[in-house]
């Protein structure tokens, strides 16, 4: 098996509702809100090239557990954008990540720390 590559991105992403309200009042301002997320996620991305399939795992540090789930995996869209405008996978359909995983724990700051290990026959 193969070393997986873990990085975090420091910062509290977009939830669902807060974008999908953005859309409403605006489609230009969600897709400027969408390219903001995308670019807030860029830099912390390792600067390689994996050219071999992928499972993510999104640890999800928040401040409080009585969260919605789904409303906040939506950040995971914004992180797999950057992932393929950086280069560092290249692109996000199932040819590429083959599974996607949340985990959530209670923190102080919110961030999200992602794990990206090869995809080898449906074994991680």
């Amino acid at each position: 098996m193969t070393e997986a590559i873990v990085f975090t991105i420091p910062h509290r992403l977009v939830r669902l509702n807060e974008y999908t309200d953005i859309n409403r009042y605006n489609r230009y301002q969600g897709a400027k809100m969408k390219k903001y997320q995308t670019h807030l996620c860029k830099p912390y991305i390792p600067n390689m090239k994996l050219d071999y399939p992928v499972v993510i795992t999104y640890v999800w540090t928040v401040k409080s557990l009585a969260n919605d789930l789904g409303n906040i995996q939506i950040g995971n869209k914004f992180i797999e954008d950057a992932m393929v405008a950086k280069g560092f996978i290249p692109d996000d359909n199932l040819k590429w990540i083959k599974r996607i995983e949340h985990d959530f724990v209670k923190g102080k700051d919110e961030q999200v720390k992602v794990i990206v290990r090869r995809w080898e026959d449906g074994i991680v």
